[in-house]
């Protein structure tokens, strides 16, 4: 298996400079390195790349921290993700609540109308009510009247 000697680099927390570097003073040894496009490659499974692997061994620390910030990245992913299904729940019910006021606010000024209709209405009754207690007055006052005073319509 072949493998690049960027990612052999960063594996091991070291710079892919130093790495090939070490490649071209140690010539005589064979590590199987090949060019594919613009990518060194080093193969795997060559009789010397044990040599080239004990020389720059995998950092453990690195291993470990690496393993950390990534433990850590996605603890703080999963967070992030659980904070937008917050947000976007309180988004919907900021809307609901929204609707629901204007719904609100809607139903206050329906009410406002009819509390002026009613007022209007009561004041309409009564006034009829005083236009009939006039008439009853009225008509009293003509059922009392002496027959001169039907007579003379007075």
């Amino acid at each position: 298996m072949e493998v690049r000697i960027t990612d052999f680099a960063r594996e091991r927390g070291v710079k892919t400079s130093a790495v090939a570097q070490w490649l071209r003073q140690h010539k005589t040894y064979n590590f199987g390195v090949t060019r594919k496009g613009k990518y060194v490659l080093v193969n795997t499974d060559s009789p010397d790349y044990p040599m080239l692997d004990r020389q720059y061994q995998v950092n453990v620390e690195s291993a470990i921290l690496d393993s950390m910030y990534l433990r850590k990245i996605v603890d703080l992913q999963d967070q992030l993700r659980l904070r937008d299904a917050r947000l976007q729940i309180l988004e919907n019910e900021h809307f609901l609540l929204e609707e629901k006021t204007s719904e609100c606010e809607d139903a206050l000024a329906e009410l406002a109308l009819a509390k002026d209709e009613i007022s209007r209405l009561v004041e309409s009754e009564a006034a009829v009510t005083y236009e009939r207690d006039e008439l009853r007055t009225e008509l009293e006052r003509l059922k009392n009247r002496t027959f001169w005073q039907r007579l003379f319509n007075r």
